[in-house]
């Protein structure tokens, strides 16, 4: 094999690397942006109280408001966020909570 040749084989097999390389840094940082969004929507759940219809309602600890607006989608995420914090969470300061039927949520302004 010449030294031309054997300098022309290595140069190729440089830009092969080269283009791997970045490939794989691509791959990578797709991967790193699919955990970010995992994470922000695991911080910020996809659900806005403000597209909700919530009602008055006067229970044993005051009034609040309650929603079984079973048909929104805000609605139904909300419900599911709070299944996965145990049927309650407070978030922007107010408490919510998941009634035992699972379909009933109420909210009270979060005491100071």
């Amino acid at each position: 094999m010449t030294e031309m040749t054997l300098e022309k084989r290595v140069e190729t097999l440089e830009a092969k690397v080269t283009v791997i390389g970045t490939g794989f840094n691509t791959i990578l940082t797709e991967l790193a942006g699919i955990g970010e969004a995992e994470k922000a929507e695991k911080k910020h759940p996809s659900w806005d109280a403000g597209k909700i219809k919530w009602e008055n309602a006067e229970g044993s600890a005051g009034p609040y408001k309650r929603s079984e607006d079973i048909n929104n989608l805000d609605f139904k995420a909300m419900v599911k966020d709070l299944a996965s914090h145990n049927g309650k969470l407070s978030r922007a300061g107010v408490f919510y909570w998941l009634f035992r039927n699972g379909s009933t949520v109420g909210r009270k302004k979060r005491r100071s």
